[in-house]
């Protein structure tokens, strides 16, 4: 506070303010644009171009997505078109709506759209992709929230990383030790059981170890005949509604690993919410 004296009797008191640093300042490093408007609508032009150009509109599912197998996938089928981004960009393309779609019937893919997912455009029939992609899986290093496949244990003992990974192995909650320059463990340590739903923190450890329980797959939901303007259901996923058929449930599951464990987690979940409601209807 900077008091100025204006007289014997009166006192004013004025609050002066630092300037502004010019110091600190969040200087951006790119310099590239945002993707507003103008991105979202090629993409609804591109759709609706290669709507005109292919015979069969295939919706699909990305399991465990990784790009280095996508890339692969791309080069393969490069006679066909892949279009992968916002669910909603994908509905306006085709309508979301009959009153807005862009060819007759083609409105009844919206609903496949949902979740990780994108677009195949191929002049292929519908048994040579379901063929192709029914048998292609690659394995991958899992991804966090996945469920593991298999449980991994670290035996007692010497490990084979070196001395300069204690404390990265250490922020994985590995209980390491160091002596004479040799990593090892005290115990057995368990990295992960079946069924687990991993963290990331164990995906990382389960990289380092260069362990592979993930599998990329993509898993084909519907297909659209452009020509006759039909929609055929292909999920694997359909002719699972019967709790008590466990064997249908592993033939359908489309190769996914995962699909039995999760649809019994499911259903212990759902039994415990039942379990819930009837013991406090009981106490009321």
């Amino acid at each position: 506070l900077v008091k100025y004296i204006t007289g014997p009797s009166q006192k004013q008191t004025k609050t002066k303010t630092m300037p502004r640093s010019k110091r600190n300042r969040i200087v951006h490093l790119t310099q590239t644009d945002k993707k507003g408007f103008e991105r979202k609508e090629e993409l609804i032009n591109d759709i609706r171009e290669s709507i005109d150009e292919f015979e069969n509109l295939f919706v699909f599912d990305l399991v465990n997505q990784k790009n280095s197998v996508l890339k692969t996938i791309r080069s393969e089928w490069h006679h066909s078109k892949f279009f992968l981004g916002k669910n909603k960009v994908i509905h306006v393309a085709l309508g979301r709506e009959e009153q807005e779609e862009y060819v007759e019937n083609i409105a009844g893919l919206v609903k496949y759209i949902t979740g990780n997912c994108g677009l195949l455009f191929t002049n292929k029939s519908v048994e040579e992709t379901k063929e192709y992609f029914n048998n292609f899986t690659e394995s991958t290093y899992a991804n966090p929230g996945s469920l593991a496949e298999k449980s991994i244990v670290l035996p007692k003992g010497h490990l084979s990383f070196p001395a300069s990974m204690y404390e990265q192995l250490n922020l994985l909650h590995v209980p390491v030790r160091l002596r004479k320059g040799v990593l090892e463990l005290p115990e057995e340590y368990i990295v992960c059981s079946i069924g687990d739903i991993l963290s990331p923190s164990q995906c990382r450890l389960l990289k380092l170890l260069k362990i592979e329980l993930s599998f990329f797959k993509i898993v084909l939901k519907a297909c659209f005949n452009i020509k006759n303007n039909t929609i055929t259901d292909i999920s694997p996923f359909d002719n699972n509604n019967d709790e008590d058929d466990e064997d249908d449930e592993e033939d359908d599951s489309g190769g996914n690993p995962f699909a039995k464990l999760i649809k019994k987690k499911e259903k212990k979940a759902k039994k415990k919410k039942k379990s819930k409601k009837k013991n406090s209807m009981n106490e009321d």
